[in-house]
């Protein structure tokens, strides 16, 4: 058995489906290497830079008032575990720049894009290997993101609120992307939804007024097909329609 030299990325990783790609990340960094020599093949980083999110930290901070003069910004101090830190006491470029790592990467099914999903700032960023021109950012704005996830023919990102307010479908295909559904009340951040094999349907664990519900959308119209009473039975959130 061989073994490569150790990766210097620290961050989430995936294989491509097709296994001819590894992503990795580092900080707001995306390294896409082949497998078979382990060459780097693109570099991307994310078009939400650590400078410009540094700046709008500056703008949140309390300003000095008028014939005062500015509070010091304080160094990180050198701690076995910085994250324990109140975040007073940390630089807003050290807090911006922990803020902007990856948290999720995911393959498309083609093997064609990745997904880039930053939780801290409820940004995901979208790349196509073959044509690093391409880009695609999405802000999921006040609502936050805590969960971000490729549908299964790759053209589709649903991204859970925190609290689980909402998942938010967008589609790649529309010029520019947008918006195409909004799905209320999912029960579970991780594991709420499941698509039928042939993807013609989505069964969404809910949960509203204390019950739990599965609602059935139809994927093409993303229109609610029929919804049933789970009778607080939906312990892993996992459904699957037979898609006949």
């Amino acid at each position: 058995m061989e073994f490569s030299n150790p990766a210097q990325e620290g961050g989430p990783c995936a294989w491509a489906p097709d296994g001819s790609l590894l992503a990795s990340c580092d900080g707001n960094r995306l390294f896409v290497r082949d497998t078979s020599t382990l060459m780097l093949v693109q570099i991307f980083t994310n078009i939400d830079t650590v400078l410009g999110t540094h700046a709008r930290l500056l703008a949140l901070l309390p300003q000095p008032l008028p014939g005062h003069l500015p509070r010091p910004v304080l160094p990180c101090p050198p701690v076995s575990h910085p994250h324990l830190l109140p975040a007073v006491l940390c630089c807003p470029a050290h807090a911006c720049a922990h803020a902007m790592q990856v948290s999720r990467v995911e393959w498309s099914r083609d093997s064609k894009y990745v997904l880039c999903a930053m939780y801290k700032v409820g940004v995901v960023q979208v790349w196509d290997v073959d044509d690093p021109d391409w880009v695609c950012k999405i802000r999921e704005g006040p609502a936050g993101l805590c969960y971000s996830q490729w549908s299964p023919e790759g053209r589709h990102i649903l991204n859970t609120n925190e609290f689980n307010v909402r998942i938010t479908v967008w589609g790649l295909a529309l010029t520019p992307a947008g918006v195409v559904a909004s799905l209320r009340a999912p029960k579970f951040c991780d594991r709420t939804l499941d698509f039928s094999n042939d993807i013609s349907y989505l069964a969404v664990a809910e949960r509203k007024n204390a019950k739990d519900y599965v609602q059935i959308y139809q994927c093409g119209t993303w229109v609610c097909a029929f919804v049933c009473g789970a009778r607080d039975a939906l312990s892993h959130g996992h459904a699957r329609p037979c898609g006949s």
